[in-house]
């Protein structure tokens, strides 16, 4: 289990990768979390995800 303050900046850190053109894969993998989740971050941060519906339906949904 992840410290709450480690986990938290997983999620910026995330944030800016992606931002900085990482997949949304990759930065679901980096925080561990799935795709479906880091969507949901991305959304709640006022990031939008440039994912198809179909690439979302062909990725992994989890990488734990």
């Amino acid at each position: 289990m992840q410290n709450a303050g480690i986990r938290e900046w997983k999620m910026e850190k995330a944030v800016s990768m992606y931002k900085s053109g990482k997949s949304l894969s990759e930065v679901a993998e980096f925080a561990e979390v799935s795709v479906r989740e880091m969507m949901e971050i991305l959304a709640e941060k006022g990031v939008k995800s440039d994912m198809t519906a179909e690439e979302f339906r062909d990725e992994p949904l989890s990488w734990k």
